[in-house]
Formats: C-alpha cells, sequence, structure tokens
C-alpha cells in the first residue's frame, strides 16, 4: 500500500515537475521534483538534442581576376554569418544537453529513493 501511495505521488509530481526542481522531505521519504527524461516506454529516452554542423570555410581563389576574387569576398561574408548562426545554435544545442543531463540526475534521484525505499522495508520486515 506504501509503495502504490509513493508511486501515485511520484506521478503526480512528475506531471508538475516541469515548473520547478527542487529535493522536499515529507517525513521519511524524500521526493524528487525535477524535470525526467522518462516516457512510458521500456527503453530510457536518448536526448532529442539537435547538434547544428559547422559551416565550411571557403577556398581561397586560385586565380586573381576580379570576378573570383569578389566572389571569394561574398563566399567570405556568407561564411561568417552562417558562422555566427552556428555558434548561436551550438549555444542552444549545449543548453538541450546540459537540461537532458540534469533531469538524467533527477531520474536517477528518484530510482535511489526507491532502492532506499524498497531497503528500509526488507530491514523492517526482516
Amino acid at each position: 500500500m506504501r509503495l502504490k501511495v509513493i508511486f501515485l505521488i511520484s506521478v503526480v509530481l512528475f506531471f508538475c515537475s516541469t515548473a520547478t526542481n527542487a529535493e522536499v522531505t515529507i517525513g521519511s521519504s524524500d521526493i524528487i521534483i525535477g524535470g525526467s527524461n522518462f516516457t512510458f516506454l521500456n527503453e530510457y529516452p536518448k536526448p532529442k538534442c539537435t547538434k547544428p554542423r559547422k559551416p565550411l570555410k571557403p577556398n581561397p581563389p586560385l586565380f586573381n581576376d576580379t570576378w573570383t576574387i569578389d566572389n571569394y569576398k561574398m563566399e567570405l561574408m556568407a561564411y561568417k554569418s552562417d558562422l555566427l548562426t552556428y555558434k548561436r545554435l551550438y549555444g542552444y544545442y549545449i543548453d538541450c544537453v546540459n537540461k537532458y543531463i540534469e533531469n538524467a540526475n533527477y531520474d536517477i534521484k528518484r530510482i535511489q529513493m526507491i532502492q532506499k525505499d524498497l531497503v528500509k522495508e526488507a530491514e523492517r520486515d526482516f
């Protein structure tokens, strides 16, 4: 019965956990409130973070005619613009990875809490 109550509380807190991240102690049981990567599938999900591709720097021109040099300058300007976009997207990627790791750590804490409760229950009944 106690495990069912803990499970129900965990499920409720799981769905309410997107707003805050904290560890709360109620009585002798810890309740971990925080994001999670768990789904109702059996497999732990992989991060849904998309790593951006770094733009390729244009090759310097082989000829020194005006058209080739002007074309290279335009490619270089586009490259610099793409590089700024890449740096911004890479920052989003790092934020996504860090959030995934944070949620994974909360999942570990939840699992450890369940293990601790099971050990306590087993020792109490022994």
